[in-house]
């Protein structure tokens, strides 16, 4: 029974991230802080990256499945911390160090797409840019 709480906790810990990320992006959009901004581009990197880029899902699918990315994150890492080898609890932290570098590793290359993007409609529209 240990396992099932920690495991539910888990995936309560994943959507807690996205119910919070989700006001935070729409309150950023007044704000405009930079670092608020990085932190939430991190978060949704790799969602954004295997939901709209790779299989171009609708908008409504894409938010669902958003949610279901973070729970099934934080109950498989609730999993991993649930076992007794302490095998399991360096394979949880090393998940989680894996996790915010793939993230951050997909964040940087969506940035560079996105700014090469930015800087070929400039070409196009306003001539030769830096």
């Amino acid at each position: 029974m240990k396992a099932k709480k920690s495991i539910m906790i888990g995936a309560i810990a994943g959507l807690l991230i996205v119910i919070i990320t989700v006001p935070l992006a729409t309150l950023n959009k007044a704000w405009d802080n930079e670092a608020l901004r990085r932190v939430i581009n991190l978060i949704v990197s790799v969602p954004t990256l295997i939901l709209d880029v790779k299989l171009n899902l609708p908008q409504i699918l894409q938010n669902l499945l958003f949610f279901a990315y973070w729970t099934i994150v934080g109950a498989a890492i609730a999993l991993l911390m649930t076992r007794k080898n302490p095998a399991f609890k360096m394979l949880a932290v090393m998940c989680l160090i894996a996790l915010i570098f793939i993230h951050r590793a997909v964040q940087i290359n969506l940035e560079r797409e996105f700014d090469e993007a930015l800087r070929g409609l400039g070409e196009i529209f306003g001539g030769k840019t830096k």
